[in-house]
């Protein structure tokens, strides 16, 4: 451990004492130093300081000193120079390093006199060795192993019958219950959570037999059961769980009181335009991996989470952590994460079945329950939500995957939810009209991107999972244009082969605007945890495009919104298996053919739900299956399509006004930009200009009650109980009936009150022949 008082020459002391003032006795000044200070023997370990700046653990200081010793000065200045390049705004790096390492640029006389300033120097080699054998930041270097074993099973064959399994089942029931009110969705993370007891079985059970093939051994029981195999067939079922968005357009083409287009029924046709939208954007996700994957900036909160929980299965390792009462806790990772699922699980119970009201907890409404403007004010589910406690659901607090423990604390409490949401609500009050669509401003990304073929040298800021990574066969980027072009060819038969009243031109259009948008939103998606979605803004074009055609409005805004979705979602994916250091190849292939095996399902399902179930998508249907969500992807045909936004926000229309949040969306992040360039103070390094405008959307149709309780605290037991909980009670019609679940329906949270009402002969609306 080096003293930082080694060194130092009587040219520095003054700086050093003032470092020292500072950093180890902040309730000292330079001034009441006494004059031996430096000499009185006070040991302030630089290695604390940067352990104390950076976060890291003593483990993580000793390797990188190793690395540091080796180092000089003109090794350190062109590192750090990339360092401050990719790293100066960006709001999920340590400020406090960042201004050391522009004192150390900034300054010409350290290359000059090196022996005057060996204390900082020394600083930063340690620094630069740091984020050179690890991530640059806590959340990844908590939860991702910075070492590799090339060995661990991986591809195997248990691996993949597990995986293929879940594909089936998360596909199967996803599209069953996507029509019912209220949808039954079983994500990914109980794949994950049910994949490791299966592979432990598996390991214990199944004979080591198998085959070689081009020399490498595939046996039923490779040994162990590894995290590399559970990462895998979380990957594969991340691939399965989201049903395809074409479904919705087969749907209201094929229903009588929608569009009543039959030919939608032919499963030929179905096929063609699911398989066309999932695997572009897997080819355009494949295409943009050197912006959204491979930089270390990128971190993708959301599968941090995954990452430690496949960790927490398989790490031997039994850390002691301190509690920030400073009791140390030795429990296992494993046991722990089994405790909270139990009492996850139980919980679960009680706001969504045995107590309903603590889920929406709209306890001010209830002093006055038929009281309108009490009601329109702190309402849950017919009013602006403003409540200090609105719920005690868990499920709820996570809306909009607005996870207060996974989404960074700048984005989900700073500046992207309250504050926006706040004002909005009051816009609301103030003028009486709905929040309808938000500005998309691009953001200004900084940072370097590596391509993976370029030329190596000696010293160089490559982040280290990008290294370990290397050493496996990369999936060549053709293969990616491949799946695209083959993607693009289905999109445009699908149009053209059946009477869709649209044309080729939505699907290149369509791919063209995604492809405009997805480095961008992506980004924000991998630093913020925020995923700007595209959808309303795709409307706003589209429906101005093809003016009165409401089929090829849901056409290019499938091809345009839901494809840069899935990109982004199998992005997220690669950078999951980025950090568990799978093979690429194996990835592609297990993306690929989950994929197409999920859609496959989907349809299948898709054609029963049309053909079998009497009366679907009506009030009459059978167990809820109602399709809530088609009524409103139709509604939104209509209004974005036939209607037009060209009536709605063109010259003359209603909403005109409302077009200055374009101009504005622009000027925002710009000034911004500057704003942080020039200003010293550190709140403004934490506003991103995007997901500060992100969080006004939320108003339509949620109000803050869905946003705001993720603050105060900033779930795969919850998934597991709403299973449980709906085919045990809810699908039988098991109900318990009391006060505190029939509260919520009371008053004006039940039937929403009316201010005012319209007489016989009236109506509400632009008087006749007013209407343009």
């Amino acid at each position: 451990m080096s003293d930082i008082t080694q060194g130092i020459t009587q040219t520095e002391k003054p700086a050093a004492a003032r470092y020292v003032a500072e950093k180890a006795i902040p309730e000292a000044s330079p001034e009441d130093l006494p004059d031996d200070f430096l000499n009185s023997g006070v040991e302030v370990s630089l290695n604390a300081q940067v352990e104390s700046d950076l976060n890291v653990t003593e483990d993580d200081l000793v390797e990188a000193h190793d690395l540091a010793t080796k180092w000089t000065l003109d090794d350190v200045r062109p590192l750090m120079e990339k360092v401050l390049a990719i790293h100066e705004n960006d709001p999920n790096f340590p400020l406090s390093i960042i201004t050391r390492i522009k004192a150390f640029l900034g300054n010409n006389d350290i290359a000059e006199n090196p022996e005057n300033y060996s204390v900082l120097i020394e600083e930063m080699k340690l620094e630069a060795a740091l984020i050179t054998v690890n991530s640059p930041y806590a959340e990844v270097r908590a939860v991702v192993d910075n070492h590799d074993d090339e060995n661990t099973p991986c591809g195997t064959v248990r691996a993949w019958a597990i995986g293929l399994g879940f594909v089936l089942v998360l596909a199967f029931i996803n599209q069953l219950f996507s029509i019912r009110q209220p949808a039954i969705t079983v994500q990914a993370n109980v794949a994950q959570l049910l994949a490791y007891p299966i592979g432990k079985a598996c390991e214990k059970m199944l004979p080591d037999i198998g085959f070689t093939l081009w020399g490498v051994r595939h046996s039923l029981n490779p040994g162990p059961f590894s995290k590399k195999e559970q990462m895998l067939v979380t990957i594969l079922a991340n691939v399965a769980w989201n049903t395809p968005y074409t479904n919705n357009i087969i749907w209201v083409q094929y229903l009588g009181h929608y569009f009543n287009q039959p030919f939608a029924g032919q499963f030929l046709y179905q096929i063609f335009m699911a398989l066309s939208t999932n695997f572009i954007g897997y080819g355009l996700a494949g295409l943009v991996r050197r912006f959204l994957v491979y930089p270390s900036y990128c971190i993708w909160p959301a599968s941090l989470v995954t990452v430690a929980l496949n960790a927490a299965f398989h790490s031997g390792k039994n850390t002691p952590v301190q509690s920030p009462w400073g009791k140390f806790f030795t429990t296992s990772q494993l046991k722990f994460f089994g405790l909270s699922f139990a009492a996850m699980f139980v919980y679960f119970w009680f706001p969504n079945y045995i107590f309903t009201a603590l889920s929406m907890f709209s306890w001010l409404s209830w002093i006055a329950p038929n009281n309108l403007n009490l009601s329109t004010i702190t309402g849950f589910n017919n009013g602006l939500g403003i409540n200090p406690w609105p719920t005690w659901d868990w499920n709820i607090m996570l809306f909009d995957a607005t996870d207060p423990l996974v989404v960074p604390f700048f984005s989900a409490t700073i500046v992207s939810r309250p504050q926006p949401s706040l004002i909005a609500s009051f816009v609301a009050v103030g003028y009486e009209v709905p929040v309808l669509v938000d500005s998309r401003s691009a953001f200004s990304g900084h940072g370097l991107c590596f391509r993976r073929n370029s030329k190596k040298v000696e010293i160089g800021y490559r982040d280290v999972h990008d290294r370990l990574m290397a050493r496996y066969a990369e999936a060549p980027e053709w293969w990616y244009v491949l799946v695209l072009a083959i993607a693009i060819t289905f999109g445009c038969v699908g149009v053209t082969a059946w009477e869709t009243n649209s044309s080729p031109s939505v699907v290149f259009f369509g791919v063209m605007l995604c492809a405009l948008f997805l480095v961008p939103v992506g980004i924000i998606k991998a630093m913020t945890g925020i995923e700007v979605t595209l959808n309303v803004l795709i409307e706003f074009i589209g429906g101005a495009w093809v003016n009165g055609n409401a089929m090829s409005m849901n056409f290019f805004k499938c091809f345009g919104y839901v494809t840069c979705t899935h990109a982004i979602w199998f992005s997220n994916d690669l950078k999951l298996a980025h950090y568990a250091k799978i093979p690429p190849r194996q990835t592609f292939a297990a993306q690929m053919v989950g994929t197409l095996l999920s859609t496959f399902i989907c349809v299948g399902v898709l054609n029963f739900q049309m053909t079998q179930i009497p009366d679907v998508c009506t009030k009459n249907a059978p167990n809820r299956f109602t399709c809530p969500h088609i009524n409103t992807f139709f509604t939104a045909s209509v209004l974005w399509g036939t209607i037009g936004p060209v009536r709605v926000f063109g010259s003359g229309g209603m909403y005109t006004w409302l077009l200055a949040g374009f101009p504005i969306g622009v000027a925002v992040p710009i000034i911004f930009y500057y704003l942080n360039k020039k200003s010293k103070r550190t709140w403004v390094r934490q506003i991103h200009p995007v997901a500060l405008f992100y969080g006004a959307v939320m108003w339509c149709p949620y109000n803050i009650s869905y946003i705001w309780p993720a603050v105060p605290i900033g779930c795969s037991a919850i998934a597991i109980a709403a299973i449980v909980i709906f085919f045990l009670l809810q699908l039988p019609e098991i109900k318990l009936n009391w006060w505190g679940n029939e509260i919520v329906e009371r008053g004006c949270e039940g039937e929403p009150c009316l201010l005012k009402t319209v007489g016989e002969g009236e109506y509400f609306g632009p008087r006749i022949g007013d209407f343009r």
